[in-house]
């Protein structure tokens, strides 16, 4: 199972990596108790928007550095917009600890320094 969501991570990543400035959209899956990291080094703020698709709730946070500030959870079927600073990541951790999550999100800007990635 994270075998294929790190094989959908680098098949995002290299698809990203040809579109500097498109927008991407995507669904991803959480594993249990993991997070998905979105932005990196972005030279400007970016907004994502998405919905949390799967049965279990998520939680947003932003990190700075190695300090991540709790925003807001997404419970299932619920939709979300978060802008996110410079040199901000955006966090979506699972707060299951049983079940994964799946979530659909977008960024319109930027999208080759999103970085997708697992933590």
């Amino acid at each position: 199972m994270l075998n294929k969501f790190a094989l959908t991570v680098a098949i995002t990543g290299s698809m990203m990596a040809s579109a500097a400035h498109a927008g991407i959209s995507q669904n991803s899956y959480i594993a249990k108790g993991e997070t998905l990291l979105l932005g990196d080094n972005h030279p400007k703020t970016i907004s994502f928007d998405g919905q949390n698709r799967g049965d279990v709730a998520v939680e947003i946070l932003l990190q700075n550095g190695t300090s991540r500030t709790p925003v807001r959870s997404v419970a299932p079927g619920e939709s979300f917009n978060q802008t996110v600073r410079e040199n901000q990541v955006m966090v979506l951790r699972n707060k299951s600890i049983d079940q994964r999550a799946r979530v659909y999100w977008h960024v319109s800007g930027y999208s080759s320094t999103v970085n997708p990635r697992s933590d």
